[in-house]
């Protein structure tokens, strides 16, 4: 996920950027990309292109220790919340996350 990166871009969704900070990105279960379009009836042309991760990819985060707790309780108030990198993809809502732990 782009968020994850330090450089000013993308933003995690509100009320994650406080966990931000304490994700680390261990793994990941990705298949191939998956091609989204569609047609637009305002310009009766097709839309571009775009690609996407398929649903049901994993991510597998470690939380490192030192977060606070009320930032690690933003996780679980996003559960089956979008967190897509752009705003207007998590308006559309691409990029449900549903927050699992594993031991």
């Amino acid at each position: 996920p782009g968020w994850l990166s330090r450089d000013p871009g993308p933003q995690m969704p509100a009320g994650l950027s406080a966990i931000r900070p304490y994700l680390k990105l261990v793994g990941a279960a990705v298949g191939r990309r998956e091609a989204v379009s569609g047609w637009s009836l305002r310009e009766g042309k097709p839309k571009a292109v775009r690609w996407a991760v398929p649903a049901g990819s994993v991510y597998f985060f470690e939380v490192d220790g030192s977060a606070p707790k009320e930032a690690r309780e933003k996780l679980v108030d996003a559960w089956l919340s979008p967190v897509s990198d752009k705003q207007a993809d998590q308006k559309d809502g691409y990029g449900a996350a549903a927050w699992g732990i594993w031991k």
